[in-house]
């Protein structure tokens, strides 16, 4: 009886074959692969909170432009706005204001009102003047909107959000299609075609 208890206390599990081992390999792989698709997918979203946003009132929001022309949610019912939010050191910014002006110059006369919120440039007062004039925009650009920014959801630029007649949000944009310019112009126009006829 004693023999037999002993050797019930000293019996070990076998060695674990390939198979459980490959087994094994599988699970773990498949795991890792599923955590690293979730992980790309929040990255990919730079302003996750931003487009949550999408179907609700933007923010009550008050800008001054370069020029001295001011803009309110209030003042802007009625017609369709396309906020761009960029920084003069954001190179894909300088590359989807060339979709902007695009838009601007096709769209304006339409009722769509294009902005141009600068924002992170660090203290420095003057840049989005600046760089307005350099590149001859004539869409409206404005200075200094980090805390309008912060208050929305826009973490990351390029931002650019597409708000209906009536102030809600309808589209967002955090960063430049794979297409470029052209691409981005051409989703951006597919969704505002509509809020203007509309």
């Amino acid at each position: 009886m004693q023999r037999s208890q002993n050797r019930q206390l000293t019996r070990r599990e076998p060695p674990p074959t390939p198979w459980r081992i490959l087994t094994t390999m599988k699970r773990f792989a498949l795991l890792a692969s599923a955590a690293g698709l979730a992980a790309l997918s929040f990255a990919q979203e730079a302003n996750p909170k931003l487009v949550q946003s999408i179907g609700k009132p933007i923010s009550q929001f008050s800008l001054v432009t370069t020029t001295g022309q001011k803009f309110s949610t209030s003042g802007l019912k009625g017609k369709v706005v396309l906020l761009d939010f960029w920084a003069t050191w954001c190179g894909p910014c300088k590359v989807a204001s060339h979709s902007m002006e695009k838009l601007h110059q096709n769209y304006g006369a339409k009722g769509l009102t294009v902005i141009a919120p600068d924002m992170n440039e660090f203290g420095v007062k003057g840049v989005a003047a600046k760089y307005k004039k350099q590149q001859g925009y004539t869409f409206h650009f404005t200075e200094d909107n980090s805390a309008f920014a912060g208050k929305i959801g826009v973490v990351s630029v390029p931002a650019i959000i597409l708000i209906d007649k009536k102030g809600v949000i309808r589209g967002v944009w955090s960063n430049l299609p794979t297409g470029g310019p052209e691409q981005l112009y051409s989703q951006i126009e597919a969704k505002l075609k509509p809020l203007l006829s509309g």
